[in-house]
């Protein structure tokens, strides 16, 4: 997909250092400055129509402290231009804050290597075309599973992503990573009852089609043989994985959202 990919981690983090400096230049006490690229294959499966396009989210994170009162903002872009625009609008929100936040120490202060990254190369090297071959793949097999199949849905994405996060404490990391991320909704019904079979694969490579239509399909069609359970009380559960890493995801964002 892209030719300059082993250059994005050099490049994100001298646009920290320049938007570090720019920032103490304005009279920050302290700045920290997150900075991230990514492109993307992103295909859709809905009503029976399968949509592709390729995107990615760029943009710019920045914490300003002055007098121990910490404003934040952010921008789309990576530009000069959108950096000092983070950068100014938190530094301006940290001004007319009333209350310092006497908890304040510092940002973090680390010289320790990073993890790198995962990158497999058949990301960078798949085309558009490919991965809409695989969403048919997993439309035709999840039609031609069982005639109680009602609808499939689904969304594909594929791609590399960079960060780059420096402080006035000395911190300054980047990272480059590559991913493949399905998750497919596949909806079965008899008579008056309906239910869903979810697949969801993530890994940092090109993700399997094959099996995936058939996989989602069967699961909502046994599930057709669902009964209700007629029976109140305490009992053992056990959680597949998908569904207890959705019920962590959710619990630990109610955590973060009330810590805000």
């Amino acid at each position: 997909m892209s030719l300059d990919f082993d250059d994005w981690e050099s490049d994100l983090l001298s646009r920290v250092d320049r938007g570090l400096k720019y920032g103490k230049s304005l009279g920050a006490d302290a700045i920290e400055l997150y900075i991230t690229n990514s492109r993307s294959i992103n295909v859709k499966i809905k009503g029976g129509m399968i949509d592709a396009n390729q995107g990615g989210n760029i943009g710019v994170g920045c914490r300003c402290l002055t007098e121990k009162k910490l404003g934040f903002a952010a921008a789309s872009g990576i530009t000069n231009s959108a950096i000092n625009f983070a950068i100014e609008s938190a530094l301006k929100v940290s001004k007319t804050l009333l209350k310092e936040d006497e908890r304040w120490s510092s940002f973090v202060q680390t010289h320790e290597t990073g993890k790198d990254g995962k990158i497999d190369p058949s990301v960078l090297e798949i085309s558009s075309e490919e991965v809409v071959n695989g969403a048919n793949l997993i439309f035709k097999e999840a039609k031609e599973y069982d005639s109680r199949i009602l609808s499939i849905e689904g969304i594909i994405t594929i791609g590399y992503s960079a960060f780059a996060v420096g402080n006035s404490e000395g911190l300054a990391k980047s990272s480059r990573t590559t991913f493949g991320h399905i998750d497919n909704y596949i909806i079965a019904s008899e008579k008056e009852k309906t239910k869903t079979g979810v697949n969801e694969v993530i890994g940092r490579g090109v993700p399997k089609f094959e099996g995936l239509g058939t996989t989602g399909a069967s699961k909502a069609v046994k599930l057709l043989e669902s009964n209700p359970l007629d029976y109140t009380g305490q009992m053992k559960v056990i959680f597949n994985n998908v569904t207890a890493a959705q019920l962590i995801n959710v619990s630990l964002e109610i955590v973060l959202m009330a810590q805000v």
